[in-house]
């Protein structure tokens, strides 16, 4: 884009506007649909509403489940994961049923690359909306979704070292 008049701004100008952040959480939900982790994730990672949330969550099949053993691939309660997603507002979802059979030598991606396809699918979330709003985003930040956070991990602050 250089010379062109949507130039991104130099390092200056960028650490003296707001940080756009979009959220990636893409994998298992497991516990994300827990209240506690929930709240964790809207209070320390999305800061209270500073950044925008994407999801991709793999809710596993009960058949699945029963098959491989992987009994924490599924949520337990649907109005637990409604509730989640009623009160993080994310941006975009995409909801993955990951059925664990066939197996690999039938031609379906091995469990392991099925996180990769995820994060995949949750940067196309992200780019659909930018397309969409005109908008973009500075950074994206990534993670799981079942992750319970502590403490803030400050993503404008670690997106402000990076730009400089």
């Amino acid at each position: 884009r250089a010379g062109s008049p949507e130039a991104p701004p130099d390092a200056a100008a960028r650490s003296r506007r707001a940080i756009r952040v979009a959220v990636c959480l893409a994998g298992q939900a497991r516990t994300f649909a827990h209240p506690a982790v929930w709240r964790s994730v809207r209070e320390h990672l999305l800061e209270d509403g500073r950044h925008e949330l994407f999801l991709v969550l793999a809710t596993g099949s009960l058949t699945a489940a029963a098959a491989s053993g992987w009994n924490d691939q599924r949520v337990t309660s649907p109005c637990e994961l409604r509730d989640a997603l009623e009160a993080l507002a994310p941006r975009a979802t995409r909801l993955v049923v990951d059925d664990f059979s066939p197996p690999a030598a039938c031609g379906s991606a091995p469990k392991t690359t099925r996180q990769f396809q995820k994060w995949a699918a949750c940067a196309e979330l992200v780019e659909r909306h930018e397309a969409a709003t005109g908008g973009a985003y500075d950074y994206i930040f990534r993670s799981r979704p079942d992750v319970l956070w502590r403490a803030s991990p400050r993503v404008e602050r670690l997106a402000r070292g990076l730009a400089g």
